[in-house]
């Protein structure tokens, strides 16, 4: 659940289905981006991803925190993401099977201008909408939106001002078409 390298920590969420109990309490934070997490007590697989905004409150002092993983927090919603915005370090941000995401909140991570990479594969809900909050986040190279089945070519199109964008993953993305991927890579050089 912890790495630290010196440069920050990652924190990871398990998915649905891990068998590692699920960080429940910071026990100290250094203001370095390092925390350690203690998991509660007789923790259930099946109470997984019951992570939500408040937890994620807890994260705010870790101002050089890295890399972040929510893979799997099914009750994390966009007012959530809002507790993201002090960790201004972060390079990699994952939300995999976020559920309950729609994009709204990612207008949230605009503090965030040294997020390289974005991964929301899976969250079903994310809209053509949220995918226009993304523009801001100019130091992004890699985005993950496999499986995000909502997404038409006019939120994809959105993406063209990301011109550090060199990896997107659209697996699964069954109503966008060539001309919409055309147009996000189109005028590079």
């Amino acid at each position: 659940m912890l790495s630290c390298d010196g440069r920050g920590t990652t924190v990871a969420c398990p998915h649905h289905g891990a068998h590692a109990p699920r960080p429940q309490r910071v026990l100290s934070s250094d203001g370095r981006g390092t925390a350690i997490f203690v998991p509660a007590h007789g923790a259930h697989p099946s109470r997984l991803g019951q992570l939500t905004g408040e937890g994620l409150k807890l994260l705010a002092p870790l101002t050089t925190l890295a890399q972040l993983n929510l893979t799997g927090c099914e009750q994390l919603t966009d007012e959530g993401l809002k507790s993201l915005a002090p960790l201004t370090a972060l390079t990699r941000l994952s939300m995999k099977c976020c559920r309950q995401l729609t994009g709204e909140g990612l207008r949230s991570l605009e503090p965030l201008k040294a997020l390289s990479h974005l991964d929301m594969t899976g969250c079903e809900h994310l809209t053509d909408e949220g995918l226009k909050a993304l523009p801001p986040l100019g130091s992004l190279t890699g985005l993950d939106l496999s499986l995000c089945r909502q997404l038409t070519d006019d939120g994809l199109r959105s993406l063209a001002p990301l011109k550090t964008l060199t990896r997107l993953d659209l697996g699964g993305c069954f109503q966008l078409t060539d001309e919409a991927v055309l147009a996000v890579f189109a005028n590079r050089k």
